[in-house]
């Protein structure tokens, strides 16, 4: 608790102390999920809780419920990790996921051996192609038009493949 969030054992263990420093947008979930440590004896939960100095952190919870020999409640016990790097990762990840999605420009994904991973609603508008038929396929089978000759291919896969951003042009056909 202090390593975590900067808290002593003393101030953690006054009765009020873990509720009134949950996050308010997550308090009321994470209190009423407290009723699955009792009814299943054990429980994992994600939470905002405020460190100390004020700031926000995500917060990983395992809780397990100890009962006594008479099967009531003696304690809990439980362990807490700091997970906001991770949160904050996953954000990034669905903001930039959202951008590739809404961008107007047609947008692949490949493996290194050329296969389609992902693509963007503009790409299958684009092409004509749905994303499941897409999925798994080469660029090559799908549009190829013709007009680009072999050299014009290896030129842009070289720069692919070296790291770099390919620029340019390319005159692809519709499914139909």
């Amino acid at each position: 608790v202090e390593r975590i969030l900067g808290y002593t054992a003393a101030e953690a263990l006054h009765p009020k102390w873990w509720v009134d420093h949950i996050h308010p947008e997550d308090r009321t979930e994470a209190i009423v999920r407290q009723l699955e440590l009792f009814q299943r004896g054990h429980l994992t939960h994600e939470y905002r809780f405020y460190h100390k100095d004020g700031r926000a952190l995500w917060t990983h919870d395992h809780l397990r419920l100890i009962r006594g020999p008479d099967g009531e409640p003696r304690e809990i016990v439980g362990a807490w990790s700091d997970i906001s790097e991770r949160k904050e990762t996953e954000q990034a990840l669905r903001l930039q996921s959202a951008a590739l999605s809404a961008a107007a420009n047609a947008i692949v994904i490949t493996d290194l051996e050329g296969r389609i991973e992902w693509a963007n609603p503009a790409f299958t508008a684009v092409t004509g192609y749905t994303l499941a038929e897409a999925l798994g396929r080469n660029p090559r089978d799908l549009i190829r038009s013709g007009t680009h000759d072999a050299e014009f291919y290896r030129a842009l896969w070289q720069t692919l493949l070296a790291g770099k951003v390919w620029h340019g042009e390319i005159t692809n056909r519709r499914k139909d």
